[in-house]
């Protein structure tokens, strides 16, 4: 009985990533996901459509990867739902892919270089981590907030690079440091719960 008690409960088939599907053009965010057996066909599919890469889930490495990316989901008109990822797993993704296949993923959609973000003099700001303010008055250089993404339509950690005219303000994504920088006005940023150990 007491092997019995510490035996594991084994996943559902639909909790099983057998399929990662991700891709990344030009300067918009790497996106990825994965889909369980049953969305197989579907998930093949909707990633030609979509010019993204699919994926099996076999090896060890890519397993872990897997473990990484959202579950997606299917629609009727054949495309996926796939949300932005990180652009390390997304890489490490594109390392397991045939030769032939990972070239696209490093080019915009004409096959053309993809063109780096233009860096300004606000951007050079070193910032990986940032404080928390407790109020609208305290969001400086560095302070971390949230964000509205309209792609996504969703909130994501963002760094304030530079407070600028308009009531706007230059900013990076916390967890995405890899994507372009960008300009939000405060009607689309948030606080988020102020840490006992900020000033």
């Amino acid at each position: 009985m007491a092997d019995l008690a510490k035996q594991e409960p084994v996943p559902a088939a639909t909790d099983i990533p057998k399929i990662a599907v991700f891709g990344k053009k030009g300067n918009e965010p790497a996106r990825g996901a994965w889909f369980p057996e049953a969305e197989r066909i579907p998930a093949i599919e909707g990633a030609s459509q979509m010019g993204l890469h699919a994926l099996e889930v076999a090896s060890p490495e890519v397993i872990e990867l897997s473990k990484k990316l959202p579950k997606g989901r299917t629609f009727a008109s054949g495309s996926l739902f796939t949300p932005r990822i990180q652009g390390a797993v997304f890489d490490k993704l594109a390392a397991h892919l045939p030769t032939e296949q990972s070239k696209p993923a490093a080019t915009g959609q004409q096959g053309e270089p993809e063109k780096k973000p233009d860096k300004s003099s606000s951007e050079t700001v070193d910032l990986d981590e940032g404080k928390r303010p407790k109020d609208w008055s305290r969001i400086v250089v560095g302070s971390l907030v949230l964000a509205y993404s309209s792609y996504d339509e969703a909130w994501f950690e963002a760094i304030v690079l530079e407070l600028c005219a308009g009531e706007t303000m230059r900013m990076k994504w916390r967890d995405y440091p890899d994507e372009p920088r960008f300009t939000c006005h405060i009607s689309r940023i948030a606080l988020l719960h102020p840490e006992g150990t900020n000033p």
